[in-house]
């Protein structure tokens, strides 16, 4: 019987291993090699419980209870690690500890590929692939199943790296719906990063462009470089697929139609009365508006910000708190940790943003407008009147006390626009018309001495009947954001902690982009660069080559001639 259990036994091994190798090889699933890996398992099987029926007093053995122990202890050990292995793989959890999360995909990114609705891939033309790289597309790829990406050896592939377009190699494509565009270059200086592959994401699925006209000719920061300038700024906008450009009223009568959005800024001078006509009338039309005023700037909107309930406090809004002075900006730089539920300021948290020279932006109730809160300062802060006196205090009285609101996003319910039914043919009126000589003629008995006549009265032509085209087209809403502050969005302020966020998320708002595309940016990483003496260098040189060392080798003979003695 020992000689048949001897034959099953390597039979057995036989047809499972067969089986196992037929499975493997095989494309598709074989009935062949499950049919040997059976028939193997179950040779086996038949052998191992027929040695243990034949071996009874075997597993009463305490050689056998402790073999039998360890055997169970090392096969569970297996099992915990391959589990946990496949829960690592499948269900990865990792803690970003860098400044500014440089490993973490930003609530941006993450919003623009979960909210891909059709197949999108990068291909990035560079050999080998850079582990950074494809780390990186990696975390893309986990939020969507619809983000792939390829690295492609151009010097191989060249017919592919011909159809792109490509000029050198680390040239980064991506493709959507037949669409083409390059991300960046990346080279072993200069890697793939977040933010132009979210900028790219957000261009390629945009369907138009934006126009953003910003007014100048008043005294406002320039779009120009230079130190009171929005070039950042519009720099930020233009890599976001946004047409920007200056706007001067005073050669050009009206807003274009094209402009999705017109900014107003702090100037040091006034708008002429035809200028803020125009702006009027661009906002009555149905166009968005972004107002940026610094404290104590002069405002020339006033009729437009009464018609929104919205009303400019002079005063300078002054952090009693004592913030400014732990960073060496002084007191009359706001800091807000605190902001309104707004897609503007969604996911900013706790962030920060840092308002210099601002004011206060109060509201007041208006039929079919609905403001919302954006920036709110803490409660130590107030709005200064009088910034003549030398110690600057809070006087109940005259001040405007926290928390403050910086900046308010206004949403106005426009009304239908009427069928060609509704309009009403207008009244036939008859007007006289004078005869020259009724225009001619003058009273001197009614004119007091030193009186000048008036001119004569012209007589306006008859009404044209309205047509339906005359009517301008409404949008359904009219949007318009009010700050207290423009400084913020100047260079040097532009990036620092959220100002960049606030900016743009105001503009995408104002344009009606899809508030997917309206949270915080991916960050850069700070630069945290030593700038040392040739000094301290030197004697950073000794310290690490001699000094340490040679106190380490005195230490050691000194305790060494004390054990010798």
């Amino acid at each position: 019987m020992r000689k048949y259990k001897l034959y099953f036994l390597f039979a057995g091994i036989f047809f499972l291993s067969a089986g196992i190798i037929i499975s493997f090889l095989s494309e598709t699933a074989s009935v062949l090699g499950f049919v040997l890996a059976l028939v193997g398992g179950l040779a086996l099987g038949g052998v191992l419980i027929f040695s243990l029926y034949q071996n009874q007093g075997f597993w009463g053995m305490r050689s056998t209870e402790a073999g039998t122990n360890a055997l169970i202890s090392t096969g569970a050990v297996i099992l915990i690690l391959a589990v946990i292995n496949y829960l690592g793989i499948n269900y990865s959890w990792r803690v970003d500890l860098t400044e500014n999360q440089l490993f973490t995909l930003s609530p941006q990114s993450r919003e623009l590929v979960s909210n891909l609705d059709e197949p999108l891939k990068v291909y990035v033309f560079d050999s080998p692939a850079n582990p950074n790289d494809r780390t990186l597309l990696e975390d893309y790829q986990s939020n969507n199943g619809l983000f792939e990406y390829e690295f492609v050896n151009p010097q191989v592939r060249f017919s592919l790296a011909q159809e792109f377009g490509v000029q050198r190699q680390g040239d980064v494509y991506i493709e959507r719906g037949g669409q083409r565009q390059l991300v960046q270059t990346v080279s072993p200086n200069s890697r793939l990063t977040e933010i132009a592959l979210t900028n790219a994401i957000a261009t390629i699925q945009r369907t138009e462009q934006p126009m953003v006209y910003i007014l100048q000719g008043h005294g406002e920061p320039t779009l120009e470089e230079g130190e009171n300038s929005f070039s950042q700024a519009v720099a930020s906008l233009t890599e976001k697929s946004y047409v920007v450009q200056g706007l001067n009223l005073t050669s050009t009568p009206l807003v274009p139609p094209n402009a999705d959005v017109l900014m107003v800024s702090s100037g040091t001078r006034e708008l002429l009365e035809g200028e803020v006509r125009a702006i009027e009338r661009f906002v009555n039309n149905g166009g968005s508006l972004l107002v940026m005023y610094d404290a104590q700037s002069p405002s020339s909107l006033n009729r437009l910000f009464a018609q929104w309930g919205i009303v400019l406090h002079d005063g300078l809004i002054v952090d009693g708190s004592g913030t400014g002075d732990v960073f060496g900006l002084g007191p009359s730089v706001t800091f807000v940790v605190d902001y309104g539920n707004h897609p503007i300021t969604r996911n900013f948290d706790n962030g920060i943003s840092i308002f210099p020279f601002a004011r206060a932006i109060l509201t007041t109730e208006e039929e079919n407008i609905t403001p919302t809160p954006l920036l709110l300062t803490n409660p130590q802060t107030w709005a200064e009147s009088n910034l003549t006196q030398d110690t600057i205090e809070f006087n109940p009285e005259e001040d405007l006390p926290g928390p403050l609101n910086v900046g308010v996003a206004l949403l106005r319910e426009n009304p239908e626009a009427p069928s060609q039914g509704d309009i009403q043919p207008p009244d036939e009126t008859i007007i006289e018309e004078e005869t020259p000589e009724e225009e001619n003629q003058t009273f001197p008995e009614d004119l007091s001495q030193g009186d000048l006549p008036q001119p004569p009265a012209i007589n306006e032509p008859n009404p044209v009947p309205i047509q339906e085209n005359n009517i301008p087209e409404l949008p359904p809403e009219t949007r318009m954001v009010v700050m207290g502050n423009s400084t913020f969005a100047t260079n040097g302020w532009f990036s620092q902690q959220l100002n960049s966020d606030v900016w743009f998320n105001s503009i995408a708002w104002l344009s009606g982009a899809d508030e997917s595309a309206l949270s915080i940016s991916p960050k850069l990483p700070s630069n945290r660069r030593l700038n040392i003496e040739s000094f301290h260098v030197i004697l950073t040189s000794w310290l690490a080559l001699l000094i340490i060392p040679g106190l380490g080798f005195a230490t050691a003979i000194l305790i060494w001639w004390k054990r010798s003695r």
